[in-house]
């Protein structure tokens, strides 16, 4: 190996090391944050959705999940491009529409390796949710449901 080659996995190596930390540095914030928060049961009931959104964020740095959710009107093919991307046919497809009546999830594991050969850290999950379509005549509630996952995943495809 030359030393070129050596250099460059040493600066990789100190990068990864740099991100692990700081992924670990934002894992203990958060959860002292969560933990130590002094409110009284009125403040807590009234801050219940913020603190539920800390939880999940602390939750998904400490399982280092991703959630990927498709979201867009009826009958564009979000269950297809889902269905495409894991390789077989897992969420429910047809020529009418308004298939998808709930969300649903399900796990993608995701192959290849970094080029490096070092990861600065791991996802050891990636989730694909299907969400029903946001224009179905009388699927405003289902609507709601969607755009709710759509606003909590990490990433959504529109």
């Amino acid at each position: 190996m030359s030393i070129d080659q050596e250099l460059d996995n040493t600066i990789s190596t100190f990068a990864d090391i740099e991100a692990e930390l700081n992924l670990r540095h934002a894992q203990d914030v958060l959860r002292d944050l969560v933990k130590n928060l002094d409110l009284t049961s009125s403040e807590r009931q009234g801050l219940e959705s913020d603190l539920s959104g800390l939880q999940q964020m602390l939750d998904k740095l400490e399982h280092t999940s991703i959630q990927i959710a498709v979201f867009g009107m009826v009958g564009r093919g979000k269950s297809s491009i889902l269905n495409a991307l894991l390789g077989q046919t897992v969420f429910a497809t047809g020529p009418t529409h308004g298939i998808t009546r709930t969300t649903e999830a399900k796990p993608w594991q995701v192959e290849g390796e970094n080029p490096t050969g070092a990861m600065s850290y791991r996802i050891s999950q990636v989730e694909l949710i299907d969400t029903p379509g946001i224009d179905e005549v009388d699927g405003q509630t289902r609507e709601q449901m969607a755009r709710q996952v759509a606003e909590k995943a990490d990433l959504y495809y529109l």
